[in-house]
């Protein structure tokens, strides 16, 4: 009589359960690596909004283009919309963080 093929994530260990797919820890760490990458870039990129502007009053008159974009910086339109791109960016890779430390955690 044939033995019956069982799928690797089916095979179940000497402790009893079935064993956890590799593909779970392999995209639980992808997703830890990515995730923590782009909160600590939406962390870094609150900073230099802050830094950009403070150079572009420091050199008030001296560059035509650095008005412009001081002015735009000032503006309410683009202000808000940097807030709410940087509010989803950290809240989306924070997920993406979280997700993969449970996936982690799974137990078999």
């Amino acid at each position: 009589m044939q033995q019956q093929f069982q799928p690797e994530y089916q095979k179940i260990s000497p402790q009893g359960y079935i064993k956890k797919p590799t593909t779970i820890k392999v995209f639980g760490i992808l997703n830890i690596v990515f995730g923590s990458l782009g909160v600590l870039g939406g962390l870094g990129s609150f900073a230099m909004q802050g830094m950009q502007q403070q150079t572009l009053l420091m050199n008030n008159n001296a560059n035509p283009v650095a008005n412009s974009l001081l002015d735009l910086m000032q503006s309410g339109t683009y202000k808000e919309w940097a807030d709410f791109a940087l509010i989803f960016n950290l809240l989306g890779y924070g997920l993406l963080l979280v997700v993969g430390i449970c996936m982690l955690s799974l137990k078999s």
